[in-house]
Formats: C-alpha cells, sequence, structure tokens
C-alpha cells in the first residue's frame, strides 16, 4: 500500500487521551470560549449589503455543500477501487465506516439542530448557558465536517498523507461552509467548533477497534524478526515520541500565557504548589543523572539490572514523568502538574511496549525473567540491589545533565505569563484548580 507507515498505533490510553477525550474538548471549549465573541467579519455585515448578497451566499453555499458531499464521496470510492492485496479487505472496511458516517453526520446534525430550537431548551439555556453553543450545530457546516473521516481512515491505513489532508480538508471546509451562513452577520465560530466536536468524537470513537488494533500490533512485530529491523523500527518510535512531545510542549506554550490557577498568588496552596513542583523537577534531574550512572553507554549492549533499574524497569521515563509533574506545579494549580504527566505516559507507554521487544529479542530468556521480577515503571524499593564500583560514563552524565536542565526554563515562563496577565496583555481564558 502506497504511502504506509512504518509506525502500527496501537496505545490505547494515547489514543483515548489525545484524540476521543483531548480534541474534542478543545473543540468544545473553543465553542464555549467563542460564544461571547464574534469578530467582525466585512463579507459577512448582511444588516449592510443588499438584500440579494444574502441571497447569493446561500445559494453560494449550496453549491459549496454539494460539491464537498460530491468530491468525498467520490474520493471514497476512487480509495475503494485502488485497495489491493492482503489489506483490501480491512481497507474497504475502513473507507466505507467512513463513508457511513460521512453521510449520517449531517442528519445527526440537522436533528440536533432542531432539537437546539425546541421549546423545552430555553430554560436549559438559562439556567446552564454554557450548554447553548455546544448544541448550536449547523447541518451545512457538519457536511465539511465530515471530511474529518478521512483523518481516521488515513491512521487507520497507516497513510500519513490521507490523515493529515482529511485534517486539513475537514477544517478548512468547515469554516468555509459556516463563513457562507446567511442568517448572522458574523462568522458564527460556536456552531463550527461545535460541528467539529461531535464529528470529530464520533468519527474517534467509530474508528478506536481499527485503530488501536492488537492484531495489527502483534502483526507488526512479527515483521521484525531481526534485532536490526527492531532497532530500525525502535528509532523511527524515539523520533515520532520527540516530535510528539515537542508539538505538546510547544502548544502547551502557546496556551499557557492564557491559563491561571483558581489560587490567589499569596495563598498559601499557591505557594506550597510552586516550591513542591520545584522540588519535584530537582528530583527529576538529579534522578536521571543518578540513571546514567548505572546506565553509562551500556544501553542496548547489555541488561542492566542494577541501581535503579532494580527496582523499576524505566526509571528514566519514572523521573521524566516526575519532571512533567513538577513543570506543571509550578503554575500553582494542583490539577495541571498529574494531567500534563497522564499525557506524556500515553506517549512514553508506546516507547516502552517497542523497547520490550526490542529487548525481547537481544537478551531472551534473561529479559523475560528481569520482567517477571521487577515492576514495569512504579519502583519497588524492596528488590534495590548495587554493585559496590561503577564504571561512569562522563559523557553520558553530562548530556543527561545538559537535556535536564531546560526544565527548569517553565518557571520564567509562567513568571511571564502571570506578569503579562497582571497588566492585561493577555485575557485569562481557563482556571484550573
Amino acid at each position: 500500500m502506497s504511502g504506509t507507515s512504518i509506525q502500527v498505533q496501537r496505545n490505547a490510553l494515547f489514543y483515548l487521551l489525545t484524540q476521543v477525550l483531548g480534541v474534542t474538548f478543545l473543540f468544545l471549549w473553543l465553542a464555549s470560549l467563542t460564544q461571547d465573541w464574534s469578530p467582525l467579519n466585512p463579507l459577512l455585515a448582511i444588516s449592510h449589503q443588499p438584500g440579494h448578497m444574502a441571497h447569493e451566499m446561500k445559494e453560494a453555499q449550496g453549491l459549496l455543500t454539494g460539491l464537498i458531499a460530491a468530491a468525498g464521496l467520490s474520493f471514497a470510492a476512487w480509495k475503494l477501487l485502488r485497495l489491493r492485496g492482503q489489506d483490501a479487505v480491512a481497507g474497504k472496511r475502513i473507507m466505507l465506516l467512513g463513508t457511513a458516517l460521512f453521510l449520517a453526520v449531517p442528519l445527526l446534525m440537522l436533528m440536533l439542530q432542531r432539537s437546539a430550537s425546541s421549546y423545552g431548551l430555553p430554560s436549559m439555556y438559562l439556567s446552564i448557558p454554557e450548554i447553548k453553543p455546544l448544541l448550536g450545530v449547523g447541518a451545512v457546516v457538519a457536511v465539511g465536517a465530515g471530511l474529518l473521516h478521512l483523518y481516521f481512515a488515513g491512521w487507520a491505513l497507516n497513510q500519513s498523507r490521507l490523515r493529515w489532508g482529511g485534517l486539513l480538508a475537514g477544517l478548512l471546509c468547515a469554516f468555509l461552509l459556516g463563513l457562507l451562513e446567511t442568517d448572522q452577520e458574523r462568522l458564527d465560530l460556536p456552531q463550527v467548533f461545535a460541528s467539529l466536536a461531535i464529528v470529530w468524537l464520533l468519527g474517534s470513537l467509530a474508528f478506536y477497534p481499527l485503530i488501536v488494533n492488537p492484531k495489527r500490533w502483534s502483526a507488526s512485530h512479527s515483521k521484525r524478526a531481526t534485532v536490526a529491523q527492531a532497532w530500525e523500527h525502535l528509532a523511527s518510535i524515539q523520533v515520532q515520541r520527540r516530535r510528539t512531545l515537542g508539538v505538546f510542549g510547544g502548544l502547551m506554550v502557546v496556551i499557557l500565557p492564557f491559563f491561571a490557577p483558581t489560587w490567589a498568588s499569596d495563598s498559601l496552596v499557591f505557594q506550597f504548589t510552586r516550591m513542591a513542583g520545584l522540588g519535584l523537577v530537582l528530583i527529576a534531574v538529579l534522578g536521571r543523572c543518578w540513571c546514567m550512572l548505572y546506565l553509562g553507554g551500556h544501553k542496548g549492549s547489555s541488561l542492566i539490572s542494577q541501581g535503579p533499574y532494580s527496582i523499576s524497569r524505566n526509571p528514566l521515563y519514572l523521573f521524566s514523568l516526575c519532571a512533567v509533574t513538577g513543570m506543571g506545579a509550578l503554575s500553582g494549580s494542583l490539577l495541571l502538574g498529574p494531567v500534563l504527566a497522564l499525557f506524556v505516559y500515553a506517549v512514553f507507554n508506546n516507547v516502552i511496549d517497542e523497547e520490550q521487544v526490542l529487548l525481547q529479542k537481544v537478551f531472551g530468556q534473561d529479559y523475560q525473567d528481569y520482567c517477571q521480577r521487577v515492576p514495569r515503571l512504579a519502583p519497588r524499593l524492596s528488590l534495590w540491589n548495587s554493585p559496590d564500583e561503577l564504571r561512569v560514563s562522563l559523557t553520558g552524565l553530562a548530556r543527561t545533565l545538559r537535556d535536564a536542565l531546560p526544565y527548569f526554563l517553565i518557571w520564567p515562563v509562567f513568571a511571564l505569563a502571570q506578569c503579562l496577565q497582571i497588566n492585561g496583555w493577555v485575557p485569562v481564558l481557563l482556571r484550573l484548580p
């Protein structure tokens, strides 16, 4: 299959946290956030335009909706005809599921749109105003958002071009169809984001058994029969891990200036949380250096089962999670650190699985015995053992220290964000306890 990725995604926790929950709640949060914010758009200033302009925009919207629907169905049919070989059956199932979603979602949106305008909901809007934008979905906008099914189909087929092309097409077409709505003077962002949220939630749940598939995971293992193949695959997974965490970190830097804890900056809880966060980051830096004293330059060449590796099979990842928790706590929020650590663990969990495949091939029964004796992540202190002497790699130790020191940079980032908020240059859009 052309364009097939070498990675087979099967990490259920990562998928549920990021795709099902993370992105869906992001769209819902944007829908709630923008319900009282309507940026001026001269193209939609209907009150200042002749009446025929609204009619022409409605016709353009109808024509564009038909073209998007026809293009989506034609593309799905073309992909079905191109599927060949042993993956053809699974591929056809994937594309048929996506096509069914593409056709069914606008009908569901129409039902929700009508229910949102029924007589029973105005009282609910008064008591829970946040729910109004979440039910303000649009059947027309859903046609454009429905192209997001290509994103999940591309992931299930391991075709990155189809995946990211579908994501871009879904977002662009949803905003374009929302732009041509003629019953308001400005772009109805809550309607666009609410429609994207519902389409995304349905698509991520429908494709879950196809993307997170243990059989495909087992089949991918059989293709890495040699140690060299396992090393090559693990290297690609590590690259993707760094890219994922890099994107995740970049998004956090962008979002953090608009975030603030619920506690006052002079409160005891705020100060204690920040001091605890600083302590966790310091422990993480020292812990990673401690692991490197035992690991040295022997990673992958010999089975390290002493020192921190005698109480946990993955102490480096454990201290990294400790650092992430501390970085979140430096914001003054008790909740942010564990949430960030949970997302990072979802990324690490996939890498740990791949490393286990490689170590099993390299060390065989010795590694199996080690896995049965030592826990995967949480330390068991009663298992501690260490040699009297160690051969230390100063180069590896210096590299580990260099990579860990940037953890402390989160402190000035939070300080800058707090300064921007105090001076009124940046609004607070989200508060967490």
